[in-house]
């Protein structure tokens, strides 16, 4: 069976083929996501939701063209919020997981340190309920708004016809105020900070279809693109640690340990099961803000462009000559704080008069960016049972990193495996539809 996984990331949105008899994905379609738009208020990560949902459509249309299609499977960024109307179309942008609103202040702290003293849950800003927090509290929820969803909800929604968004639990976990143990939001709570549950989301079974597209092709609940891209990268992973680098990065293990240490969060899985994620809020826009700073520093110069500027990167990070006298760059990559510090900042130490150059300063990111999972790792591995008996690389931050992914090995102490199948979101997302094909015969 043939069936479509669609992946709504930050940067990119990506579609696939994944023929289930195979394991294999047989066609694959990346559109650039350039959807941000420009705000004078530097905390404003928003995105144009109906343009998103136009790239969407044209990719699945590609696809689906000439394919005989058993069903279609979404997943996207997690946290961030859509308002939609009652026929189920966006009223207001996407509010993603970058959102900083939630860190302005507000009395003695901010929307997100209040939200999590009122509630009782650890919130951090870019959680859709911390948005949708601040936005009740200054008015600024559309008025024609009836509820809210996940970007991948509102794209299970426009393809099939729909007017009510679900959300899978591993959608709605990030959301913030879910209820694990009762797979529901929590009602009581969101009343008594001031919210209305029922602008919050459904949420689905674990295993639900959305709806079918108007020939009948069968479209699953949204799931999450932490969950998926673990699933993608390997369907039965508990015995693996899964490592993403996209925009953001993460290091996801099975694990249903109760109590978990600052800075982990279990997240709802599949079978029943919570993955425990440790996440980098910068991951692999690390590397794209020194391709950023590298640009500009040649244009302020020479007035042109350079080109293949991550291909330069890549060579200078793997380049140890010596020339550094023996002195590592120490590189920070917390250059959009942490969940628990949003205010965190990078830095560049150890500077000496043999490494202050860019190949130094690539392989000081690349150290920094390593290190920066690997304390993640490290916080998980006392809450298993037993260690990982291997790593697995998520994510085209990874994927199309050799340095990077070199670095990570010389940490782990081990290779980390590298997929067959590109995508691993979009493929994950496909096998999920595929569990629901197969509930609903």
């Amino acid at each position: 069976m043939k069936i479509i996984g669609l992946d709504i990331g930050t940067t990119n949105i990506c579609g696939v083929v994944y023929d289930t008899a195979s394991g294999l994905v047989e066609k694959s379609l990346s559109k650039r996501n350039d959807c941000f738009i420009d705000s004078p208020l530097p905390y404003e990560k928003i995105q144009d939701a109906g343009k998103i949902l136009s790239l969407v459509n044209e990719i699945y249309a590609e696809l689906r063209e000439g394919e005989e299609t058993g069903g279609v499977g979404i997943t996207g960024q997690m946290h961030g919020i859509v308002y939609i109307d009652a026929d189920g179309m966006p009223v207001s942008p996407l509010y993603t997981w970058q959102d900083g609103r939630g860190d302005i202040a507000l009395g003695d702290g901010t929307y997100a340190q209040r939200l999590s003293r009122l509630s009782g849950s650890k919130l951090s800003s870019g959680y859709g309920s911390v948005t949708h927090y601040y936005n009740v509290l200054e008015r600024k929820v559309p008025e024609n708004a009836v509820s809210f969803c996940t970007i991948g909800g509102l794209a299970a929604m426009s393809l099939t016809g729909g007017n009510k968004p679900f959300v899978h639990p591993t959608d709605a976990a990030s959301i913030g105020l879910y209820d694990a143990l009762n797979r529901r939001f929590s009602g009581e709570i969101i009343t008594a900070c001031g919210m209305d549950p029922s602008t919050f989301p459904a949420i689905s079974e674990d295993v639900q279809a959305a709806g079918f597209t108007k020939d009948g092709i069968p479209v699953s609940v949204a799931v999450g693109d932490n969950q998926a891209g673990v699933l993608g990268a390997a369907v039965d992973c508990r015995d693996a640690a899964v490592i993403n680098v996209g925009t953001g990065g993460q290091v996801s293990v099975i694990c249903d340990a109760v109590r978990l240490p600052p800075g982990i969060e279990s997240r709802p899985y599949f079978f029943g099961k919570n993955i425990a994620v440790g996440s980098s809020l910068c991951g692999g826009r690390a590397y794209a803000l020194l391709k950023s700073f590298i640009e500009d520093t040649v244009y302020s110069v020479t007035g042109a462009l350079p080109e293949n500027v991550y291909k330069v990167m890549d060579r200078m990070a793997s380049c140890d000559d010596g020339e550094d006298g023996g002195e590592r760059l120490t590189v920070d990559t917390l250059f959009d704080g942490t969940r628990e510090d949003p205010a965190a900042r990078g830095s560049i130490g150890n500077i000496g008069v043999n490494n202050f150059n860019l190949r130094s300063l690539c392989r000081g990111l690349i150290d920094g960016m390593a290190d920066e999972l690997y304390g993640l790792y490290c916080r998980i591995l006392p809450c298993l049972e037993k260690a990982p008996g291997s790593f697995l690389a998520a994510g085209n931050g990874i994927r199309a990193n050799a340095p990077l992914r070199k670095k990570l090995s010389e940490r782990f102490g081990c290779e980390i495996i590298v997929p067959v199948n590109r995508e691993e979101a979009a493929v994950g997302a496909a096998i999920y539809a595929s569990y629901v094909i197969e509930a609903r015969k």
